[in-house]
């Protein structure tokens, strides 16, 4: 019999229930030796996998390469005689002839220092070329995302909407145990990477988490004001009326701000429909956010039906007027129906793609957003003078 698929509110889902432990046991499963790195040469491998290959046969020395003992002692003996040649050559030479010879010897080893030159210059191109093809394999390939914000319906998004919230305030309560657990808990040092991971803990044991932390050539007041414009513009496309507004009364909690956005994304090939909710929280030295979000995607490859559970901790911490440190942390739990071990490897493994895709594509525009906001500001700073 099939596997049913979870629903968004299925208590098997740890991402979603209200259960710390949970949340917590399942970090601890994924951080163990079986995480394997997302990058676009991973592969799944098969039990009978082995990277071992068939042994090399033994060069055998070539006998002409052993020379007897009697011709190695006449070969250094006509050394020895052709060096002391050279040095009575070398005294009873002129000036002239001394120093041609010694500008010979120079011209020797400037050539020779030439030709490793152009050897590691060759060397350091085509390692330097391989890198650039390496960073831009791991780019996003669907840069081009479209969102297009969808209307708040009560019947389907008024429970789910207030259930995202409360557990938006627990995961903002165990922000620092995941982040300890992530590897981001200090330091300054940039981080970019993904990865597909197993925990027992979780339904289908599969977890995709992506970590990033940049410092970010822009004042921290101009990344937070560019976040919440884009945030808040669509929910606005969302909540498009009073009415819907009065309606979803949703609790601040320990946030000073709330937002929720119901919009279809198409990234690459693949369209699903993704509500979310997101939270802001004022700190002594930073601005932290936390959000749930829930992606339904009709069909991802050879699945169907495919819903993504995500929880995301982030924050932005002036580093000095112009210079902040942004922190993004996510974990996607997808839920599938039952399948075959390789489609269901294969598929996830291609939905962690997308899905890492379209993680950085909101960044990106992230960025192009607070660009704006910086331009916008020093126009009115260059206008506000003129006008006094």
């Amino acid at each position: 019999m099939a596997k049913r698929a979870a629903r968004v509110d299925d208590p098997l889902s740890p991402l979603l229930d209200g259960d710390d432990g949970a949340l917590l046991s399942a970090l601890n499963g994924v951080w163990s030796s079986e995480s394997s790195p997302l990058h676009p040469g991973f592969k799944f491998q098969g039990e009978g996998y082995s990277d071992t290959g068939a042994e090399k046969p033994k060069k055998k020395r070539r006998r002409d390469r052993t020379r007897p003992s009697h011709e190695i002692t006449r070969l250094r003996a006509e050394a020895a005689e052709l060096e002391q040649e050279l040095r009575n050559q070398l005294t009873t030479a002129s000036k002239r002839a001394r120093s041609n010879y010694c500008s010979m010897v120079q011209n020797a080893e400037l050539k020779s220092l030439l030709r490793q030159s152009l050897e590691d210059t060759r060397a350091l191109e085509l390692n330097l070329n391989k890198q650039v093809e390496e960073l831009l394999q791991m780019l996003p390939r669907s840069m081009n995302m479209a969102i297009q914000s969808l209307p708040y319906d009560e019947t389907q998004d008024d429970a789910l909407f207030k259930k995202m919230a409360s557990n938006v305030d627990d995961q903002y309560k165990n922000m620092e145990k995941v982040l300890l657990l992530a590897g981001l808990e200090e330091g300054t040092s940039e981080v970019a990477d993904a990865y597909i991971c197993r925990s027992k803990a979780l339904t289908n044991g599969n977890l995709l988490k992506s970590r990033m932390r940049v410092l970010s050539p822009f004042p921290s007041q101009a990344l937070v004001k560019a976040l919440w414009r884009n945030v808040e513009s669509d929910e606005g496309a969302t909540l498009r009326t009073k009415q819907a507004t009065a309606k979803l009364d949703l609790p601040l909690g320990l946030a000073s701000r709330i937002a929720v956005q119901k919009y279809d994304v198409v990234v690459g090939d693949y369209i699903c429909t993704m509500r979310m909710v997101m939270k802001q929280f004022i700190e002594k030295d930073r601005v932290a956010q936390a959000w749930s979000a829930v992606a339904e995607w009709p069909h991802m490859g050879t699945m169907h039906n495919v819903k993504t559970h995500e929880q995301g901790w982030g924050f932005i911490q002036p580093v000095d007027d112009s210079t902040s440190m942004c922190l993004n942390y996510v974990m996607m739990n997808p839920t599938v129906e039952t399948m075959s071990s390789k489609e269901s490897c294969d598929g996830q493994l291609n939905l962690a793609r997308v899905y890492q895709d379209f993680i950085i594509s909101r960044l990106h525009t992230l960025e192009n957003q607070t660009l704006d906001q910086v331009i916008q500001e020093k126009k009115r700073a260059a206008v506000c003078p003129s006008n006094s």
